[in-house]
């Protein structure tokens, strides 16, 4: 990461994952892979007595941010050259990240 985005980062780093998906309660937990940190709570109807699929779902959409957010900076950096770095295995490479983050997003989502 450089220093510029080091400066204007605001949110915890990644990588993050879910936890706490099928236990007793009406919410699922989002946390710092490495920490254990929690990040967001994911808050579901309280008469449920475990997170349903869809809270479930979100928890894994929000976990997989910091994911895209730095996929999203590797397409513009590939967008923005001006072609000598841009070479088709980058292209693939990137392409296939992509596909891999939106499989698991997907298969959070019930595979969509």
């Amino acid at each position: 990461m450089t220093t510029r985005e080091e400066a204007t980062r605001t949110h915890t780093p990644g990588p993050w994952e879910t936890a706490d998906l099928h236990v007793k309660g009406n919410y699922a937990r989002v946390v710092n892979a490495t920490t254990g940190e929690t990040i967001a709570i994911v808050v579901d109807d309280p008469c449920n007595l475990t997170p349903s699929a869809e809270a479930q779902a979100n928890a894994r959409l929000i976990a997989a941010a910091p994911d895209m957010l730095a996929l999203l900076r590797r397409i513009m950096a590939c967008l923005s050259k001006d072609g000598r770095h841009n070479s088709e295995e980058r292209q693939k490479d990137i392409a296939q990240e992509a596909r891999a983050l939106i499989a698991r997003i997907d298969r959070a989502e019930g595979g969509r």
